[in-house]
């Protein structure tokens, strides 16, 4: 059986754990990122910016940033976690 935490301390978690903030870099697969795939992500409310060729995506939150990054797996780009 699962134990339940009190809602306080889960509260108390997901602050702290929001209050931080996570990136990750993509690196382009053969040449430049398109414009399409820029305004994409910057549409959906990411931290974006491109250095040196590279996207640097930043959040507050560890759980959508994974699933971005899961995404622009599938589609084929290195995804370098910090």
């Amino acid at each position: 059986m699962k134990k339940i935490l009190p809602k306080h301390l889960v509260e108390k978690y997901i602050l702290k754990v929001i209050s931080q903030e996570y990136s990750i870099t993509v690196h382009p697969q053969h040449s430049n990122f398109s414009e399409r795939l820029i305004r994409e992500i910057q549409d959906q409310g990411w931290f974006v910016n491109l250095i040196d060729e590279k996207m640097v995506i930043r959040s507050n939150d560890p759980l959508k940033i994974a699933r971005l990054s899961i995404a622009l797996k599938n589609k084929g780009y290195f995804v370098q976690e910090e």
